[in-house]
This record gives structure tokens, C-alpha cells and sequence, in this order.
């Protein structure tokens, strides 16, 4: 048995998890469906709402959770959310992680201001929904610091992560999709 074989089975989802997912709710999805998240529809109810499919959920979970681990201090981590449904989720993912949290509006000058009371450098931006949360995403790819931002799995849009501007002449700029 191969070490890929090995940590591919380890990262797949066991039955309780797909029972956890199923008692969240995390499978329905909503009736208007955009270009980028077919391909993460299963099938539609009669009544129009959308069903989304576990198994690529699940490797957005897991994806998104490697992304965070790789980050060695959590309080580098920042989440964000501008709507009232992500703003729960936010905070506590902050509360029991050590992340620092963005619940509500954002303030301009959070990433870029340094006088501000509540600056902060984040190494990495999770943010819950890409159309309401485009500002903290645009201001920190105008910061001065390196930070890797993700936008995790939401109803309304597929994962994807870019690099921030590179700070200096000589860095490269690289855009990257998740491509699943």
C-alpha cells in the first residue's frame, strides 16, 4: 500500500461525517444556481432548490482545512463575514480556533491603516460569502504583507484562492484556482 492510498483514505469522509453534513443541512443549496457552482450541484428537487454533492463538499472542507493548519499561528487567521447568516459562524470559528474575527461591517483601513486601533496583518482571509465580503478581499491584496486569501465553498460561489500583490518589483504575481 502506497503512502498516497493511505492518506487519501484517511482524508475521506467516514459515515458519520456524511451524517453530520446531512443533519446541517449542508447538501441544499439555493434555486438560483450561477455558472461556477454546477459543477457542484447533484440534482434539483421538484421544487426547485438545488442539491448540492457531498462527496466535492467534503473535499472543500478538506482543502479549506489545510489551508488553515498550514498557518502556524492562528491568530494570523482572520474571518470575515458582512452577512447576517455568516456572522455566527465567524465568531465562534474565531472563539474556538484563536483566529481573530471580522463579524458585521468592515471598516476601511483594518488591513492597510496602521494607526487604527483594530489593525491587523492577516496571513489568511476566510470569508464567507466573495460578493458581500469584496472588500476586505480587495484591501488586503492592496496591503503591503504577503497574505494568501481563500474564499471558502458558499451557495453563491465555487472555492478559490489567490496571492496577495506582490510588495516588491521583483516578485511575480501568480493567480491559482482550486480546479475541482
Amino acid at each position: 500500500m502506497s503512502l498516497a492510498s493511505n492518506g487519501e483514505r484517511k482524508l475521506a469522509p467516514a459515515e458519520n461525517d456524511i451524517q453530520s453534513l446531512l443533519a446541517c443541512h449542508c447538501h441544499i443549496g439555493a434555486r438560483n444556481c450561477d455558472a461556477g457552482m454546477e459543477r457542484y450541484v447533484w440534482n434539483r428537487r421538484s421544487d426547485g432548490v438545488h442539491i448540492l454533492h457531498l462527496g466535492r463538499t467534503w473535499e472543500k472542507l478538506m482543502l479549506a482545512a489545510r489551508i488553515i493548519v498550514s498557518i502556524e499561528n492562528p491568530a494570523d487567521v482572520c474571518a470575515v463575514a458582512a452577512g447576517t447568516y455568516g456572522q455566527r459562524a465567524v465568531l465562534k470559528f474565531a472563539h474556538h480556533t484563536g483566529a481573530q474575527s471580522l463579524a458585521g461591517r468592515f471598516t476601511p483601513g483594518t488591513f492597510t491603516n496602521q494607526i487604527q486601533k483594530r489593525f491587523i496583518e492577516p496571513r489568511l482571509l476566510i470569508i464567507t460569502n466573495p460578493r458581500m465580503d469584496h472588500q476586505p478581499i480587495w484591501k488586503l491584496r492592496t496591503a503591503t504583507s504577503q497574505s494568501l486569501l481563500s474564499a471558502m465553498l458558499t451557495r453563491h460561489s465555487a472555492t478559490s484562492m489567490w496571492p496577495s500583490q506582490p510588495t516588491t518589483a521583483a516578485s511575480t504575481r501568480s493567480a491559482c484556482s482550486t480546479g475541482c
